[in-house]
């Protein structure tokens, strides 16, 4: 227990909890999710995140559950060392990613995807409800000021230009959609987690969506087993469909322009995410994990920009 946990009174309703025995299913660079057992599930985040900070994305859940979104609320908040988390149920016992690397064939995978599909967009037929949510566009474009020298100027004016496009929505967004953070309830697909949840453009859900299943492979073949618990080609399978069912069409044109605006944006989310910043120096390379993103990203700004100058176009085939 740290210093502030003792005088925290939300510190100290959180109950001690033993990993030993859980499974690990996905890991991201938020949160690990574990199986504790058939009925229950663990999302548990890393010692820079406080007590405050588990609870409060719990009331965001119970906000989001209240507002209609399909949410899961966790029924205990826990301590296991130096980390807090959240228990949620499950009452068929299993999460999405089981779903998707346990089907018989990819054709089972792809319905799947289909079900993700038309549960973001029942999330994005939702106007914005929750007064703690936040503006992702603007907080996209404060983020990329606040690095400052970190980004070569010219680059930093080009990823602000480029989410400046974004047309103005207030569209409710999860900001963590992925197979690993969707659970089963009752046949019921249900978020986990509402730590990144905003409003904008759809967008950002599908970017994130991307980078959580698609983006870790091209660093890493199959590193997506380790990240959301799904092989590489079971990943592609969902995704495909998953896009093929959100925008209603099956023409190759379409879907090749809307994979290189997701990709395009992608590369801004990522270069500016803040989730680098929190992690602990010695989790990349000697500089960290931002020198390591922007070496590898910064090179493909061009295509961010392409994208913001055919975003309408794109988006609307």
């Amino acid at each position: 227990m740290s210093a502030n946990d003792k005088t925290d009174p939300v510190a100290q309703d959180i109950e001690e909890f033993d990993l030993a025995g859980c499974t690990q299913l996905a890991k991201g660079m938020r949160s690990t999710t574990y199986k504790v057992d058939d009925e229950t599930i663990l999302k548990l985040f890393p010692p820079f995140i406080d007590a405050d900070f588990v609870s409060a994305e719990r009331e965001m859940a119970r906000s989001a559950f209240v507002a209609g979104i399909p949410t899961a609320i966790p029924f205990k908040l826990v301590r296991c060392g130096s980390s807090y988390g959240a228990l949620y149920e499950l009452l068929d016992g299993t999460t999405l990613s089981e779903k998707i690397s346990g089907a018989a064939d990819d054709a089972e995978a792809a319905s799947w995807g289909e079900r993700m599909a038309d549960l973001l967009g029942e999330i994005h037929r939702h106007p914005v409800q929750i007064k703690e949510l936040r503006d992702l566009k603007m907080e996209a474009i404060r983020r990329t000021k606040a690095l400052g020298d970190t980004l070569p100027s010219d680059a930093a004016q080009s990823i602000i230009e480029c989410f400046n496009v974004i047309p103005e929505s207030g569209t409710m967004v999860h900001g963590q959609f992925d197979p690993a953070h969707i659970i089963m309830r009752d046949g019921q697909l249900m978020l986990v987690g509402m730590e990144n949840a905003g409003y904008g453009h759809p967008l950002f859900d599908l970017v994130h969506t991307f980078s959580s299943c698609i983006f870790p492979n091209l660093h890493k073949p199959d590193d997506t087993v380790v990240t959301i618990g799904v092989s590489q080609h079971r990943a592609e399978v969902m995704w495909d469909a998953l896009l093929r069912r959100y925008f209603g069409t099956d023409d190759e044109r379409a879907i090749d322009a809307k994979k290189k605006l997701i990709w395009g944006y992608a590369v801004g989310v990522l270069i500016t995410s803040p989730l680098l910043d929190e992690l602990p120096e010695e989790a990349g390379t000697p500089e960290g994990l931002r020198k390591m993103f922007l070496d590898g990203l910064l090179p493909h700004l061009p295509e961010m920009v392409e994208a913001s100058h055919n975003l309408p176009v794109w988006w609307s085939l």
